[in-house]
């Protein structure tokens, strides 16, 4: 369940509910941003990551160790500052560097266990729900839409849904 606070989405909470996950992009005003962490019960949010950017789509692994989030890129009604190396990255809850995992996907998440992580990856016509390693290697598709937006695999990892927009 997403919620909005202070114009921020606030995605799903780790699986111990312990901590949430925020993603932050540049609004209208450039500063140091970054993907933070709060605990579930409130209080000073803790930045995780050490180098500001466009950040969505934060989640947690099952044990909530580790976050897979999306660096993207500015331009248009955003700045284009701060757009390097754009892609899929993880990190550790507790913060630290950040390790890029796969270019031109989309939608980081993760189902039963930590040791893959899913994506959404557009190709001709199509879209596929892939798996890869924590290093962005071992890569698996496991399905394919002419008509699918976009792939969520279940918290138990034995379902998917997919979103179709047409």
């Amino acid at each position: 369940q997403v919620e909005r606070r202070g114009g921020v989405e606030v995605p799903e909470r780790g699986i111990d509910a312990q901590f949430e996950g925020v993603g932050e992009g540049l609004g209208d005003e450039v500063r140091a941003l970054g993907v933070r962490v709060v605990g579930a019960g409130g209080g000073t949010p803790r930045k995780i990551t050490q180098q500001a950017g466009h950040y969505a789509r934060p989640r947690f692994s099952p044990d909530g160790k580790i976050i897979v989030f999306e660096k993207g890129q500015g331009g248009g009604l955003t700045s284009p500052l701060m757009s390097d190396a754009p892609g899929v990255y993880r990190i550790s809850s507790a913060g630290g560097a950040a390790t890029r995992i796969a270019t031109g996907v989309g939608n980081p998440h993760f189902g039963s266990t930590n040791d893959r992580v899913f994506l959404t990856e557009p190709g001709q016509n199509k879209r596929q729900l892939v798996s890869t390693d924590l290093i962005g290697e071992a890569k698996r598709a496991h399905a394919t839409g002419e008509l699918a937006t976009t792939y969520e695999v279940s918290p138990d990892g034995n379902h998917f849904a997919f979103r179709q927009n047409y």
